[in-house]
């Protein structure tokens, strides 16, 4: 699996993947950065296998009606620090892994995670 952060999540969070042996990466790194598209973001992602994490909710609305992207994960915790959802991820990141096997969408929030 990999992974692509959107804009609203912090870079550093890449480092989470990147030690469980996953592919992450943010769009910091994408030809127009931070100011990628959300259109250019799914072109991406679909292009390059990528679970798209996000904040926003366009891409769940166009997951829900396009099916694009493919995968997502919406993150659901309201404004936290890097450091609670860096342990949010660690705390959650075998059941975020599993639920994509079987899963689409799967929503990160601060008490649970839905599929």
């Amino acid at each position: 699996m990999k992974f692509m952060l959107d804009a609203h999540i912090p870079p550093s969070l890449c480092f989470v993947f990147k030690e469980k042996g996953y592919e992450a990466i943010h769009t910091k790194q994408l030809p127009n950065q931070n100011e990628s598209t959300d259109t250019e973001i799914a072109t991406i992602a679909e292009k390059n296998n990528y679970i798209i994490i996000t904040k926003d909710t366009d891409f769940y609305y166009r997951h829900i009606i396009n099916n694009k992207p493919e995968k997502l994960l919406l993150v659901k915790t309201g404004n936290i620090s890097t450091q609670n959802l860096m342990q949010l991820f660690y705390k959650h990141f075998d059941a975020i892994i599993n639920a994509f096997t079987d899963h689409n969408l799967v929503e990160l929030h601060k008490d649970s995670l839905l599929k």
